[in-house]
């Protein structure tokens, strides 16, 4: 559990990066000695305008700084995410950021395992992946078979490979929104 202050400190960075990126296309110099924020860990950065999705990119095995993570990663979801045009200083000031800290991805034996709510999935077979955060279920009122369904359709796969020799993973993640903080 991140404390509040840990949790402004990286949404600082994560506007400070994106504002550095998009002004002077370098990378923002990230100087954090809070041990927390130091931990090796896997995060999304997602960008919202009007509650809507604008930007959303992570990683999930790191070997990487969490605050290096979410600095590096703010900057892909504004400008590098394959949906969206890129975003503009103007238009940041207008957005919603959000962070999502993973857990290490577990192997699913069983797919009553999996918890809509707690647990986000990433899919793989052959050469496609797909991966969903765990608020992306609840938010769009999916149950478990929906949820599979729909990691499916991200990776490329249709909506039943969950059943047909994929590999399934499951993580949590601990989400926090800039207007909580």
């Amino acid at each position: 559990m991140f404390t509040k202050e840990q949790k402004r400190i990286l949404f600082e960075l994560a506007r400070s990066s994106i504002i550095e990126y998009i002004e002077n296309q370098r990378k923002f110099p990230v100087r954090i000695s809070d041990p927390g924020l130091q931990e090796v860990c896997g995060a999304f950065v997602s960008i919202k305008k009007n509650s809507r999705l604008r930007g959303c990119i992570g990683r999930v095995i790191t070997e990487t700084a969490l605050a290096q993570v979410v600095s590096e990663m703010a900057v892909e979801a504004a400008v590098n995410d394959p949906r969206f045009p890129p975003l503009s200083l103007r238009e940041l000031r207008g957005v919603e950021l959000e962070i999502s800290v993973l857990s290490s991805p577990i192997l699913v034996k069983d797919v009553q395992d999996i918890e809509v709510g707690r647990d986000g999935l990433i899919i793989n077979k052959d050469s496609y992946s797909g991966l969903l955060l765990p608020q992306v279920a609840t938010e769009c009122g999916w149950g478990r078979e929906e949820f599979l369904a729909n990691t499916c359709l991200k990776a490329g796969l249709p909506p039943n490979a969950w059943d047909n020799e994929a590999a399934i993973y499951r993580f949590s993640a601990e989400v926090f929104r800039e207007s909580e903080v």
